[in-house]
């Protein structure tokens, strides 16, 4: 391959998409190089790449001349250039090179050359790859090398906007380090040391979202970082002479900032061409200690909450607590009697793998609870010093006195002793309210004020790391605010300024405009103080559905594994296959009674922000859907909200199986349709019913067509019941008329697609149970999860739900494993075997078959008798906790595109809660139950 080629390759490695606002480091491997090059260079060798990767760098770009230096000067000389030699240039060409003149210090080279001997090991490097060059800091000057260091990182920031990804330089005083200090500092640290960050912070017993010094981070690193992050002798020696040493201080940098990412979880999963599992470890999250004044009894109430930025355990029990998670991160109020005193203590809970420490400490801060979305009537534990709001200050009395001295340095009135205003306080303790700090207590980290400012945007519908959708904006903070900061806002490229608003609730906060222009990227800047540090560039979009596409999917067969293209395949909303020609199937989709068409009546419709923001994200995880599923929640509901944690697992059943969105939980993505009209049963004429993703516009053409043509067809849509409004479902949208072809008139008036027989390729894609355990038996067999010490569960047929468990049956029994909280694994024991299970549902209707007593049909045939699942003429109805598996529960929820009922009945002798699907035709009831699940189930004359 060509220069140009090899370019293109190694820079979409480091900025692409997937590292959208974060730090990159240009650290590569020989063998990382050719693994990528292999991928274009088929059937070469490993040798034969690499000699193509070193006669790519020889040669440099067409009719460049000189030494590697020269050549990447010449790279950065044609930076504005948009192709050469007819090859679309994508990156700054001189990329590829300052990857090179990094790789000498991570390839091992001549052992008699010390690792601050940068020239020595690269001339090494080069001699040994067959470049007959020598190099020293005189090329690196005369070809202004550190000029390409710093256009990447203004390419990266300014012109890419961190959207691919952000690089930094650490400028170097020491004059020893100008140039060479440059590829130093892009592999002190290799992305596997990085990743064993979160186990060091583990084994350090650090605990997350809390204030370390820099010496503590410096004595970890000292202490953990040779057994853990697998540093050499050298690099610790940098760390204890950091005082010193700036590329010490770039450790302890590096430290800090992976400890502000880290999220209290010390196991990873990696992914080096096949799935690499660890043993599990313990997730850490603080419990912070809260109290709110109980102004009748005079005395101060005090409790704790547990924090933490990853999702809870659904069944996550501390200290005799369950179901705990409230919002925003945190837990509900905890009261534990027994832990009356502020020494440190932790509890556990042994089967998720989680600890929540309680950390001793001699000086501690409240902030109200209203700051974190909570109760205004507590005052919450905080390891960030506010100089805007009124907080509190809890000590050892040891140190009473120096804090009292630090009062003194307040304004009048802005520094109150509390410590006597009430009972109740700890033994020892005093209690002190202040607001507004002018200077740091410098003997206590934590009473540090800092006064560099920085601008982030928070809250709102993020769609990418500087991208948010208009339908819930985001407010603008200032850390490090006094509160008096004058703010605006001053789109690229234009002169003008707007003022932006202070927020009502927080001194540090301000609005954006409504009237914001879209598809615009803007900067925020405070007057007077504008920084090149605050020039992130943001944008405020809306969500269009002309963007979803259903090729950003994998397809599947009927088995949710690889294609098999004789068989068709599922891709989305898109099916490539022959819905047959079942009479029966196709006599419920017609109906000759004429339907009378009525005029579109002007409909209140809910705006639900959340199908906004899957629309606009088109892909997502589960992490991220939570979070603005919380979001949307709280500013919808506010002190209303429910379950959060369950409200958010049921919305994404359920816009999975109405077809919204495609979940896929064994690959963490969600992904959103495009919108498709599908024709589904009706009682009187023809009916179709709206899927996939869809935005304002796409609605509005809906009716303006509808009342265009309101002779022969109508809309209607049908808001869910009030109850369910919490679970975030969209309105349901119908179009009724007398004749199909109106459908296909409209969906090409809006040029989206119209599938008749959608419905019954969804059918056509449904195996058997028979089948679907013989694909498991042939293709599923997996290494047991046994050893890795998951969190594991069982499914029991008595209750219908996983259960946690020691030990297992390997007879045949379903498991659930959780290896961290946003990723489970399921699968089938049998007869000693591990089997994985993609869909977990398939997996309960199995292990149902297997049990359930047995009868025989009219042919013979063995049919299983659960005694779980009823059916009343066209009303069927299954237990919430056993529902059918996906292309069938999807065909139930799209035949008549409503939520179903949830009621509680005593049928089977028993209380359950059913999911009851109305208006199903009893042809599908027969199929699905007879000829798939080879079940009989029970008819009820009970009314439903």
């Amino acid at each position: 391959m060509k220069f140009i080629e090899w370019n293109n390759i190694i820079s979409e490695h480091f900025f692409n998409p997937g590292n959208g606002g974060k730090e990159v480091y240009l650290y590569i491997t020989r063998e990382e190089i050719i693994n990528l090059g292999k991928e274009y260079l088929h059937g070469k060798s490993n040798k034969e790449v690499w000699a193509d990767f070193i006669l790519a760098i020889k040669s440099g770009l067409p009719g460049s001349k000189g030494n590697l230096t020269e050549k990447a000067k010449d790279c950065y000389d044609k930076r504005r250039a948009i192709s050469i030699a007819s090859i679309n240039i994508k990156f700054p060409l001189y990329i590829t090179y300052l990857v090179f003149f990094v790789l000498p210090l991570i390839e091992e080279v001549d052992n008699a050359f010390s690792t601050n001997n940068y020239f020595g090991r690269l001339n090494s490097f080069l001699f040994k790859n067959g470049i007959q060059q020598e190099i020293y800091t005189k090329d690196f000057k005369n070809n202004n090398i550190n000029e390409l260091w710093t256009e990447l990182a203004n390419w990266s920031k300014n012109k890419k906007n961190s959207d691919l990804g952000t690089f930094t330089i650490r400028p170097f005083i020491n004059l020893h380090w100008v140039y060479v200090g440059k590829p130093f500092s892009q592999c002190i640290l290799s992305p596997k040391s990085l990743v064993n960050f979160s186990k060091l912070f583990y084994e350090a017993g650090m605990v997350p979202n809390s204030n370390y010094s820099v010496q503590e981070f410096k004595r970890h690193l000292l202490n953990y970082g040779p057994t853990i992050l697998k540093l050499r002798s050298n690099v610790i020696d940098l760390i204890k002479n950091s005082d010193e040493n700036e590329l010490g201080q770039s450790l302890i940098d590096i430290a800090k900032r992976e400890y502000i990412r880290w999220t209290g979880e010390s196991n990873k999963r990696f992914f080096v061409g096949r799935h690499e599992s660890e043993r599990r470890q313990y997730t850490v999250a603080p419990l912070l200690l809260q109290f709110k004044f109980n102004e009748d009894e005079g005395i101060i109430d005090f409790s704790y909450r547990i924090y933490s930025s990853i999702d809870y355990p659904e069944d996550f029990t501390i200290g005799g607590y369950e179901n705990l998670y409230e919002r925003a991160g945190f837990s509900k109020k905890i009261d534990l009697p027994k832990r009356v005193t502020l020494n440190s203590f932790e509890l556990k809970d042994e089967f998720n793998k989680w600890i929540v420490k309680f950390p001793e400490r001699e000086v501690r801060l409240f902030i109200s609870g209203g700051f974190f979305q909570l109760s205004t009537g507590y005052w919450i534990e905080t390891d960030v010093l506010s100089k805007t709001d009124w907080m509190f200050l809890l000590c050892q009395n040891n140190i009473r006195n120096e804090i009292e001295e630090w009062g003194n340095t307040f304004k009048v009135g802005n520094f109150l002793n509390f410590s006597n205003e009430y009972d109740n306080l700890p033994e020892d303790y005093s209690l002190f309210k202040f607001l507004n700090p002018v200077q740091s207590l410098n003997k206590i980290p934590l009473l540090t004020v800092h006064t560099e400012k920085s601008i982030r945007l928070i809250g709102g519908l993020k769609i990418n790391f500087r991208t948010y959708l208009l339908a819930l904006l985001p407010e603008i903070e200032i850390l490090n605010s006094n509160g008096q900061e004058v703010i605006y806002l001053q789109y690229i490229g234009r002169d003008e300024r707007i003022w932006l608003q202070k927020a009502v609730a927080n001194n540090n906060r301000w609005l954006l405009p409504n009237s914001i222009y879209l598809d615009y990227d803007f900067y925020i800047n405070i007057d007077g103080e504008e920084n090149a540090s605050n020039k992130q560039a943001y944008r405020i979009i809306e969500a269009d559905y002309r963007r979803l596409s259903n090729n950003i999917l994998e397809k599947y067969n009927k088995f949710d594994s690889s294609i098999n293209l004789e068989d068709g395949y599922i891709q989305g909303n898109y099916i490539a296959s022959n819905p047959g020609n079942n009479i029966g199937d196709r006599q419920s989709f017609v109906n000759n009674q004429i339907l009378r068409i009525s005029p579109i009546n002007q409909y209140n419709r809910e705006e639900n922000e959340l199908l906004k923001w899957l629309v606009a994200k088109k892909q997502c995880n589960i992490q991220e859907y939570n979070e603005v599923f919380e979001t949307i929640s709280i500013k919808c509901f506010c002190e209303k909200v429910g379950n959060i944690q369950q409200n958010r697992v049921s919305t994404l059943n359920l816009i999975d199986n109405l077809g919204f969105v495609d979940y896929n939980y064994s690959r963490n993505t969600i992904s959103t349709l495009p919108p498709k009209l599908i024709l589904i049963p009706s009682d009187c004429g023809k009916r179709a019913s709206l899927i996939g993703g869809r935005d304002e516009k796409l609605i509005k053409q809906l009716l303006a067509y509808c009342s265009k043509k309101e002779s022969v067809i109508t809309i209607k849509i049908v808001k869910n019941i009030s109850e369910k409004l919490q679970l975030l479902i969209p309105d349901s949208i119908f179009l009724e008329s007398n004749n199909v072809e109106e459908f296909v008139k409209l969906a090409e008036e809006l040029n989206i697609i119209f599938d008749e027989w959608y419905i019954l390729k969804l059918k056509s894609f449904i195996p058997s149970l028979n089948e679907y355990e013989k694909f498991i038996l042939d293709n599923k067999l997996s290494p047991s999860q046994e050893g890795n010490d998951w969190a594991r569960k069982v499914f029991n047929l008595s209750t219908l739900k996983f259960e946690q468990t020691i030990e297992i049956s390997k007879s045949y029994s379903l498991v659930e494993y959780t290896y961290t909280t946003y990723w489970k694994e399921y699968g089938l024991w049998i007869d000693g075997q591990y089997y994985k299970v993609e869909d977990k549902n398939w997996g309960k209707y199995l292990l149902l078959n297997h049990y359930a007593e047995k009868q025989k049909g009219f042919s013979k045939e063995l049919f299983s008798k659960p005694g779980l699942i009823f059916s009343n003429n066209t009303t069927l109805e299954i237990p919430a906790s056993l529902p059918l598996p996906k292309v069938m529960s999807r065909i139930l929820l799209q035949i008549s595109g409503k939520l179903p009922e949830f009621e509680e009945f005593p049928l089977g002798g028993e209380k359950r809660w059913y999911n009851v699907y109305q208006h199903v035709p009893s042809a599908f009831i027969d199929n699905f139950f007879k000829f798939k699940l080879h079940m009989n189930i029970e008819t009820t004359a009970k009314l439903i």
